[in-house]
């Protein structure tokens, strides 16, 4: 009960429906996904929370993902505070993340995840990290995949 109070108070969007989307996603569902059995154990769930003086400045949700054509870890969400944005910050919780997922026993080394195709601070952060647009998915998402 407390994850979730503490979560419902995470603001990260400045705006644009996408980032609302995500911030209603982290506010709303992260706790009942990660808690979400036998899902979140098969698919060895993680939902990170980074604080700064008892707020919180990030989030990150990761899970397993084993398809035909891919395996490795589908990232849910990956979101700094409107607070905190700018500066570098997408960037560092980036790399929290990946050197987490780095140290994890997981099935493969590819990343992947949706990003919306207005979101173009993201897509520039993926893009320098090697990530690329793969396809599209249906309602303004792509499917972008990277290696760790």
């Amino acid at each position: 009960g407390g994850d979730a109070a503490f979560l419902e108070q995470f603001a990260c969007s400045t705006g644009p429906g996408f980032e609302d989307e995500v911030e209603e996603w982290i506010r709303t569902y992260a706790v009942g996904w990660l808690n979400d059995t036998p899902r979140a154990v098969f698919q060895r769930r993680q939902l990170v929370v980074l604080e700064d003086a008892g707020a919180v400045v990030a989030v990150a949700a990761w899970q397993d993902i084993v398809r035909v054509d891919l395996e490795g870890i589908w990232i849910e969400v990956l979101a700094v505070a409107a607070t905190a944005q700018h500066g570098g910050n997408g960037q560092e919780v980036y790399d929290i993340v990946v050197h987490e997922l780095r140290t994890v026993e997981r099935d493969g080394d590819v990343l992947a995840g949706l990003v919306h195709v207005d979101n173009h601070g993201s897509q520039r952060m993926l893009t320098r990290n090697g990530w690329r647009s793969v396809a599209g998915w249906g309602d303004d998402h792509e499917l972008w995949v990277g290696r760790m």
